[in-house]
């Protein structure tokens, strides 16, 4: 029987294969002007659900994070793929961290 560590991690696995199925639909989409705002934003979402199994529920409560925010696009990469090495996201993982951090 799985824990709830094991199942929490299923169920963030699962949305991140949700989320990149979300931006494979939308680059299957016709390209029009609006496109790369749109992809750039689901990839930062995609990042950033990833990087958000980090905090633990008491520390979030608390306003506190389990696990530091990462500081480089390469760190989020690093992070994601150690929690998630089944995803297979790296393309997708490499495209929205690289966006997420060019933004700041």
């Amino acid at each position: 029987m799985a824990g709830a560590g094991e199942r929490g991690a299923a169920a963030g696995a699962r949305t991140l294969v949700a989320l990149a199925d979300q931006l494979d639909a939308e680059h299957a989409r016709p390209f029009d002007d609006l496109q790369p705002w749109v992809l750039s934003a689901r990839l930062r979402v995609l990042v950033l659900r990833a990087e958000r199994p980090g905090r633990s529920r008491g520390a979030a409560a608390r306003g506190r994070s389990a696990e530091a925010p990462s500081k480089t696009s390469a760190e989020a990469q690093r992070k994601v793929k150690a929690r998630y090495p089944e995803a297979q996201l790296d393309i997708i993982l490499q495209l929205g961290a690289d966006a997420a951090f060019a933004a700041n």
